[in-house]
């Protein structure tokens, strides 16, 4: 219980570094999503995301959470239709095509 707490009375930082980091990939929708620079982003978002539910201790994504995820933004319409309007046209598809090149090169990912 404590640990959810903890998560509800940060819930607003959470929040916000996740904007902050979603808007940091988002900024450039020309770069490639398998770039150098664009795999270190979501590297750290992935990580950002794991340290936040360590907080919660009984949750397990699971080894495809992130392939998920990836599908999620290219191809689910809540998804694509949200993230767009908040991050421009286009970015549900650019972080899905980043998230999809992180797993399936993830070894080569975490090298970069």
């Amino acid at each position: 219980m404590e640990q959810l707490n903890t998560l509800k009375d940060n819930a607003d930082g959470y929040v916000r570094k996740s904007t902050e980091m979603m808007t940091e990939p988002t900024s450039d929708l020309s770069k490639d999503p398998s770039s150098k620079g664009v795999q270190q982003i979501v590297a750290k978002l992935i990580n950002a995301v794991n340290e936040t539910n360590e907080f919660v201790k009984n949750v397990d994504f699971g080894d495809n959470y992130w392939g998920l995820m990836s599908e999620l933004y290219l191809s689910n319409p809540a998804y694509i239709e949200v993230t767009d309007r908040q991050y421009g046209n286009g970015a549900s598809k650019f972080i899905g095509e980043a998230l999809k090149f992180y797993c399936e090169n993830m070894s080569n990912a975490e090298k970069m």
